[in-house]
């Protein structure tokens, strides 16, 4: 597979179902909304049927579906280059925590960097996905930086995604 010869500092159990296909692209439902109330209190508006769309582009790629098969969340290092990455649950709560609805609606949050910086799937252009590094107090696409096409490829590389960014 792809991520064999990475090294996976944390993992944990594999997911052995997926979600339909607009798991990501959805309204928040009511269920989530009790599961997390913070999501209530810092975006009301992601709420209401004043909300805002979630594009129907954003759904779960290939090869971070046979990740998440492996190890549905987790740690990956490589030298000074941390890949946080987020169970399928974890992706949509991010999404909705962070705001992304309201500043970046294409981009679709997958991992941290450790130190604050969102690697994400940018979907702008749904023919041509890439990887994109995005801080996460500072959300918008003027501000981020594309990392890569491929998962494999954007963790071969040993710098801290941060050093990408300034």
């Amino acid at each position: 597979m792809w991520y064999d010869n990475l090294y996976f500092y944390e993992q944990q159990e594999g997911l052995k179902e997926f979600p339909v296909v607009d798991f990501f692209s959805r309204d928040l439902t009511p269920e989530e909304i009790k599961l997390y109330p913070d999501i209530r209190t810092i975006h009301p508006e992601f709420i209401d049927s004043n909300g805002y769309k979630v594009p129907s582009e954003l759904t779960l790629c290939t090869e971070l579906r046979e990740l998440l098969e492996h190890s549905n969340g987790g740690l990956i290092v490589n030298g000074d280059r941390e890949f946080g990455y987020f169970s399928l649950q974890d992706i949509r709560y991010y999404y909705f925590a962070y705001g992304f609805p309201k500043w970046a609606p294409h981009l679709l949050p997958i991992a941290f960097n450790g130190g604050g910086v969102f690697y994400c799937y940018d979907f702008r252009n749904p023919s041509s996905i890439k990887i994109a590094a995005a801080e996460s107090n500072n959300l918008d696409y003027e501000n981020t930086v594309i990392l890569g096409k491929t998962l494999k490829e954007v963790l071969s590389k040993t710098v801290n995604i941060e050093d990408n960014l300034y």
